[in-house]
């Protein structure tokens, strides 16, 4: 009997084995990667970026359209992350360019030439009536008429006066030379391509400094300069796109070199700034920049264009290690460069009158980042080895505790100079930041957030890990002049990003 009990109790055992080894095996098939072993970088390997279009990675994101809800669901309209590089970027901006418009938006109808037809008014006869008639119907609604009159009647007259009126030209109802080269021109003007102003990005590559154009909608690219320079670490644009600064590190691994570029006809032409210039700082309406050049004992401020060719000293100090912030069109704000056990300062540089004035100081590890206004600065600290964000009021001289651990270079000011976009690090290891950070020996996976300093609130926009598996150090984050959308670069990698708000 006990030998028949431990017989049937290994055939249990046995099939227990073999069953639970199967939903092993099938599970595991079943489950997938985790996300974490995978490696991020691979899902867009770099290459060589086509002149005409690549369409950027966007595993996760889904296909592009907008799915329709089942009836009685709330349709929710969701941010897209998407990457806008296939390589390393040294800078970006936003720019509105233009393009046709598709060809369904242009208005089809047939050309009448009136350049010999005869003078015409109330009560002419004839078929150039009915041509004219339509013309002038298609010059006011863009719909071709279909009139087959033959008489030069009194809807006909105020026709004519209508668009006499519109051009410029005396309302008396009667079409003469004057009229009809008035009449060829709207024509023309109305045969011509019509252009959209589109949103988009003008970025240049670290690699070979080529200067890509992408329309953001389309993500459609064209190449506006492959003059190459390599070695690119730092480039900033003006306003419109059309002159950047650009610095890299020469071959001898030592020396910086700055130099102010042109893009025309395809092509890049610059001149040198000089040699070694630790920091440079774009002005907000991006026509000329500050930068800060040694001479004997002294640091000297200096305010140019991109070109460099308008140089003005504005500032003068002993001290070297300053780093500079235009934040206004009249105040720069100079902080003490920083470190997570020297206790920092900031002060304010008028532009015009090279009033000096500190703000606050005795923070460890400051960095900071001045509102447009220049009411306010953004500023972190490392206070017993642990990061706060804060922000300072100049009105009141009082500091807000905004309750985010993070750097201001990972933030932008919105141009209300109330609320702030920043990314966030999920996890902080170090207590030596922002040393650890700027020397590469620690990079953070970030989610971006809306803060509102006024009402100190924090709002989520969107974590990059859930769209796309994306693991971003987001930096240099820029807003749209309509605020519909952001760009940003990924410390890691130097990949440019943009999100659609």
């Amino acid at each position: 009997m006990i030998k028949k009990f431990l017989k049937i109790f290994l055939i249990l055992l046995l099939a227990i084995a073999v069953f639970g080894a199967y939903l092993f095996f099938t599970q595991k098939g079943d489950s997938g990667q985790n996300p974490e072993d995978k490696n991020l970088f691979s899902f867009f390997p770099f290459g060589q970026l086509s002149e005409e279009e690549f369409v950027p990675n966007n595993e996760g994101l889904g296909d592009g359209e907008n799915n329709t809800p089942d009836e009685g669901d709330q349709l929710v309209l969701e941010p897209r992350l998407r990457r806008l590089s296939n390589t390393d970027v040294a800078g970006a901006t936003f720019l509105y360019k233009e393009r046709p418009k598709p060809n369904e938006d242009r208005i089809s109808f047939t050309f009448v030439d009136f350049s010999e037809f005869p003078l015409m008014r109330l009560g002419f006869e004839g078929e150039k009536v009915a041509r004219l008639e339509n013309t002038l119907t298609l010059l006011a609604t863009n719909v071709e008429g279909v009139s087959e009159k033959m008489i030069f009647d009194e809807e006909t007259e105020n026709l004519l006066k209508d668009f006499q009126s519109s051009n410029g030209l005396r309302a008396d109802g009667r079409a003469g030379a004057s009229v009809w080269s008035a009449i060829n021109k709207a024509q023309e003007d109305l045969a011509e391509e019509k252009m959209d102003s589109v949103l988009s990005v003008r970025y240049i590559q670290k690699e070979d400094g080529s200067i890509i154009d992408m329309f953001l909608d389309s993500l459609k690219t064209s190449i506006s300069s492959d003059t190459v320079i390599p070695r690119i670490q730092e480039a900033f644009f003006n306003s419109d796109a059309s002159q950047l600064i650009i610095r890299y590190l020469k071959s001898d691994n030592e020396t910086i070199e700055t130099v102010g570029g042109t893009i025309e006809d395809g092509s890049l032409s610059g001149k040198l700034f000089p040699q070694n210039i630790p920091f440079v700082s774009v002005s907000p309406e991006k026509d000329q920049v500050f930068y800060l050049e040694q001479e004997g004992d002294f640091t000297n401020g200096i305010i140019s264009t991109f070109s460099n060719l308008e140089r003005k000293p504005i500032f003068e100090h002993a001290f070297s290690e300053w780093i500079p912030n235009w934040g206004t069109d009249s105040v720069i704000s100079l902080t003490t460069k920083a470190s997570f056990g020297t206790p920092g300062g900031v002060y304010s540089l008028g532009v015009t009158q090279s009033n000096f004035i500190k703000e606050f100081g005795g923070k460890n590890g400051l960095t900071t980042l001045m509102s447009p206004n220049g009411a306010k600065i953004l500023y972190s600290e490392n206070l017993n080895g642990n990061i706060k964000l804060s922000v300072f009021n100049m009105q009141d001289n009082s500091h807000t505790d905004l309750g985010i651990r993070t750097l201001p270079e990972k933030c932008t000011w919105d141009t209300d100079s109330i609320t702030v976009w920043c990314a966030v690090p999920k996890n902080i290891n170090s207590s030596r930041l922002p040393d650890s950070w700027y020397q590469g020996t620690e990079s953070f996976v970030d989610s971006l957030w809306l803060l509102n300093t006024d009402e100190n609130a924090h709002q989520l926009i969107i974590d990059p890990t859930t769209e796309g598996l994306y693991s971003l150090d987001i930096t240099n984050i820029q807003l749209s002049p309509k605020k519909d959308y952001l760009i940003f670069i990924d410390r890691k990698s130097s990949i440019l990003y943009g999100l659609t708000l």
